[in-house]
């Protein structure tokens, strides 16, 4: 099998390398990523260096995309010089993006009309689970329609929901992402009380995780939000773009969505802060912050 890769950051580039731990005897892997440096640090792992996006589509067989969003999606699939007018029949492009449905069934469409399948599948698990190769994967085809190349996805995670028709993989992550985006406000609204209680944010994180409020979202990254380690993951402006991707996903439905706006304003907050580019978590010191207790605002003792 020849595989390509592209889009290499904070996710694709882990995934990528555990594509190359346990790709099978002479599979060859391809990548292309807009910076060199990441091309070069998948190149010592064993990948190939593909000139471009052209090369990528003409020689492999499957080709995952792990991209910003559905702009370069849209260009690097589906525009002239991009995967599908360089593809040919009985190929596999399995898209990682977070996007939104609508472009998932466009590309599947477009690609179809030349024999080649394009598969929706966005991953959930963050930046430590991708390193670990234990994401779980939303992949918008059947087992059936996947049976060739269900090795490869699977050695970036184990966890599988089929979900069979085309844009029900991007739909569910818009869902997901607005779930686990959200919980990072509550969760900061949880600290701000404790803050003006006077406990320790240790103390009520403990709480948190040891209860039935429990969420994967504190087991990540609550010690970074301790420690104000603010680097690497998940921008908060990918988060932006995820949350106005699936509040316009409910607009078109009809579905109430009141606290995804709220979650929304505060992400768009943080990047005012200046945390555009740092991990999501970001949000919950900012809110933090805006919202600490000074020599004007009474702290309960307890």
């Amino acid at each position: 099998m020849k595989i390509g890769f592209i889009g290499l950051g904070h996710m694709g580039s882990h995934m990528v390398n555990n594509i190359l731990k346990k790709k099978c005897g002479e599979d060859t892997v391809y990548v292309w990523n807009r910076s060199q440096y990441r091309i070069d640090a998948a190149v010592e792992n064993g990948a190939v260096a593909a000139s471009g996006v052209a090369d990528i589509a003409e020689k492999c067989d499957l080709v995952f995309l792990c991209l910003p969003g559905p702009h370069e999606v849209r260009k690097i699939v589906g525009e002239a010089g991009g995967l599908i007018d360089n593809g040919h029949k009985g190929q596999f492009i399995v898209d990682i993006s977070t996007v939104d449905r609508e472009i998932s069934i466009e590309m599947a469409e477009l690609a179809e009309k030349k024999g080649i399948m394009y598969i929706d599948m966005p991953v959930s698990g963050g930046v430590y689970r991708a390193e670990a190769g234990d994401l779980s994967l939303m992949l918008a085809a059947t087992k059936k329609e996947t049976k060739a190349i269900i090795p490869y996805i699977m050695m970036m995670g184990d966890k599988v929901t089929y979900l069979n028709k085309r844009g029900n993989g991007s739909a569910a992550k818009l869902i997901h992402n607005a779930v686990s985006l959200s919980t990072q406000i509550v969760d900061a609204e949880a600290m701000i009380m404790a803050d003006y209680l006077g406990i320790p944010a240790e103390a009520i994180i403990d709480v948190i995780q040891k209860g039935a409020a429990h969420n994967d979202i504190l087991t990540y990254h609550g010690p970074r939000i301790l420690a104000r380690d603010e680097e690497g993951g998940h921008d908060v402006v990918l988060a932006v773009k995820d949350l106005e991707l699936c509040a316009e996903m409910a607009r078109k439905m009809g579905t109430p969505n009141f606290t995804l706006n709220h979650a929304i304003q505060w992400y768009k907050y943080a990047v005012i802060k200046g945390k555009g580019h740092k991990d999501s978590s970001s949000v919950v010191n900012v809110m933090r912050d805006e919202f600490a207790p000074n020599d004007n605002i009474e702290v309960y003792d307890l």
